[in-house]
């Protein structure tokens, strides 16, 4: 599979507004970048029915490379004349993913069904996330500097997360289901936007720079119901009425770069619910 990527970095607090006849032409090359995935996977899998037990088991193998090429932007204005400076950036990665499942399915009754799995997952960066693009801004204000800068991150791992759900479902007939589960999730590698000024390195004298780094490890806990019908034994044009409502609850941890103590994971919702009224005939 190919993904090729063009996006737009908007980074017009980096002299875009400033009067320059070529401001055009800067703009031209800072606000492209490309990214090239190629991903080759290949998978096996089997299945067994043991009475009520159906027992299905694979591994999935996935290989990804990519290459990004984008542009670097400086503007300098304490060691040089503060003119933008352009230079292309590049950089090339390639890794494997093993990812196996087992999943099992038990019958306790023709209307009842128990479900577990145990699996494993990858999510790659988003294409602006590991862009090649770096800004730089060093500019005077009331005779000191003020440094910023914002950056991609090529060299960004995928995320990957193991799994563990438990599932029970009952039908009570017609177009109906009422679930109730719980999962764990561990998650390593996730992404995080963190400002890294002030870390030893490249940007240890900045007052800004943001990037997106790799986090170290996150926990999730949780439960989730739901309900579903169709409501066929009502008398038209009601029988056609479906109702949806099904509620998350969740708990998390998670390890940040920078950081001792865990906190919440980031953009983690910790309630999630939806309720959803419908008409099919």
């Amino acid at each position: 599979m190919r993904r090729p990527a063009v996006a737009e970095l908007q980074l017009c607090r980096y002299g875009c507004a400033n009067d320059r006849a070529d401001d055009s032409a800067i703009d031209s090359q800072l606000e492209d970048y490309s990214l090239d995935e190629d991903i080759f996977a290949g998978y096996l899998m089997a299945s067994a029915d043991i009475g009520r037990l159906r027992l299905i088991g694979g591994l999935r193998v996935e290989q990804t490379d990519y290459s990004v090429r984008g542009t670097e932007l400086r503007i300098d204005e304490e060691s040089g004349s503060g003119d933008p400076q352009i230079a292309p950036l590049s950089a090339d990665k390639d890794y494997t993913d093993l990812m196996p499942s087992v999943n099992l399915r038990y019958e306790l009754n023709e209307r009842t069904l128990l479900r577990a799995a145990v699996w494993r997952s990858v999510a790659r960066p988003g294409f602006e996330q590991a862009a090649a693009r770096t800004a730089i801004e060093i500019e005077e204000d009331d005779g000191a500097f003020e440094r910023n800068a914002e950056l991609g991150n090529p060299d960004l791992d995928p995320l990957t997360a193991d799994h563990l759900d438990l599932a029970w479902e009952f039908y009570p007939g017609g177009v109906a289901l009422i679930s109730a589960g719980v999962f764990y999730k561990r998650l390593e590698d996730f992404f995080v936007v963190s400002d890294i000024a002030g870390q030893p390195g490249a940007f240890e004298n900045f007052d800004e720079a943001i990037t997106t780094l790799n986090g170290e490890r996150a926990e999730l806990f949780g439960a989730e119901f739901s309900y579903s019908q169709k409501f066929s034994t009502l008398p038209a044009p009601f029988d056609g009425l479906l109702l949806l409502a099904n509620l998350t609850l969740t708990d998390s941890e998670a390890r940040l770069p920078q950081r001792d103590a865990k906190v919440p994971r980031p953009r983690q919702s910790d309630t999630l619910g939806n309720l959803a009224l419908g008409w099919e005939k």
